[in-house]
């Protein structure tokens, strides 16, 4: 037979065990463990359990995933086609997570196939180094500049990114045309053409030079004979908007300009 003091003892029992099971815990906020946080299996409401209640493993007291610092480096052209004596510009972006921020510092190289540098190839920079902030992004220019001798028709450009992180890099795939582009513009008759401002160019015997047509008129190109294989281009001459090409066949040094002439416009192109 119960005695009434036994059934009140049990009945304080019963209301503390039911007080226990309804309580939710701490597990009710993301900065406060729950109740199971840190046995090594992932509960309802954990995005990680690693089996302790300590952060920056991964995996924080709280049993949620931890994001590391991270920086990551992209190029908007991952492939170039270019040409001799050209620049292009590339735009490199950085992107940090987890929290990194800091000063980045850039550097260039470029390779060929075989991995061997392409020392004549020129890359510059508009700033070399750049601070990257919180969880956000920044961006620098690189240009790269491609001689008007044939020193590589194909390569790699590697911008490398120095960090408090180490170093994180990203490419770039460049295809060089082996030939020069001149742009031509006749000015008015007698007044002669406007021309690159370079009077004086070297380029590599096999490349070809293209004399371009951005005038409504005809131009014509007069080409003093120098041992590069380079001829007078013929009657008519160019139409707007043509092209007129040739190969430098042997080494030499040809004088030209366009046929409209004016003594200053004369040029030369050395061959080797």
């Amino acid at each position: 037979m119960r005695t009434p003091l036994f059934a009140a003892f049990l009945g304080l029992s019963l209301t503390a065990c039911t007080g226990v099971i309804g309580d939710p815990g701490p597990g009710g906020d993301d900065d406060v463990p729950g109740p199971d946080c840190g046995d090594g299996v992932v509960n309802s409401g954990e995005t990680c359990d690693d089996g302790n209640n300590a952060s920056g493993d991964g995996c924080s007291a709280a049993c949620s995933m931890e994001t590391s610092p991270a920086l990551a480096v992209t190029i908007d052209k991952a492939t170039v086609m270019t040409e001799l004596m050209s620049e292009t510009m590339l735009t490199v972006t950085f992107s940090s997570s987890g929290g990194f921020a800091g000063p980045v510092t850039l550097t260039g190289s470029a390779v060929d196939g075989a991995s061997a540098p392409l020392a004549a190839w020129g890359i510059t920079f508009d700033k070399t180094t750049v601070d990257v902030p919180a969880n956000g992004t920044a961006t620098a220019v690189a240009t790269v500049k491609i001689p008007s001798e044939n020193k590589g028709l194909a390569g790699t450009v590697k911008i490398d990114a120095e960090s408090s992180l180490g170093a994180r890099s990203a490419t770039s795939a460049v295809t060089v045309l082996n030939q020069v582009s001149m742009p031509m513009t006749l000015v008015s008759p007698g007044a002669g053409c406007t021309e690159p401002a370079l009077r004086a160019i070297t380029m590599s015997i096999g490349s070809k030079i293209r004399w371009v047509n951005k005038s409504p008129e005809v131009v014509r190109i007069h080409v003093d004979a120098g041992g590069t294989g380079l001829i007078h281009e013929p009657e008519p001459g160019t139409a707007a908007g043509g092209v007129h090409e040739q190969t430098l066949a042997s080494a030499g040094i040809a004088n030209w300009y366009c046929h409209d002439r004016k003594p200053e416009n004369g040029k030369t192109i050395t061959a080797r």
